[in-house]
């Protein structure tokens, strides 16, 4: 399978692939929805897809349309929290 169209230009994957190495969790995400057979169910290609590009997305989103752990929502519009439990 080929990585996601977004997966070079990604906020995300930016952010947090310097913490792949220590969070399971994050590299069992980036594996499924970045690199993998889930690509269709990300959320945050969705998300950015509605709202014309991975910028617009908040760069503590999973792919799963979750907060990476330590952090919260508290910061993404109420578009963006209205659209994840669209796409959930």
């Amino acid at each position: 399978m080929t990585k996601c169209p977004n997966y070079t230009k990604c906020p995300f994957l930016k952010r947090y692939e310097q913490s792949l190495e220590k969070s399971v969790s994050l590299k069992t995400k980036i594996m499924a929805y970045c690199d993998g057979d889930s690509q269709g169910d990300c959320v945050r290609k969705k998300i950015a897809a509605k709202l014309g590009g991975p910028e617009h997305v908040p760069v503590n989103m999973m792919p799963d349309g979750k907060a990476v752990v330590g952090t919260g929502m508290t910061d993404w519009t109420t578009e963006v929290q209205n659209l994840v439990g669209t796409f959930k």
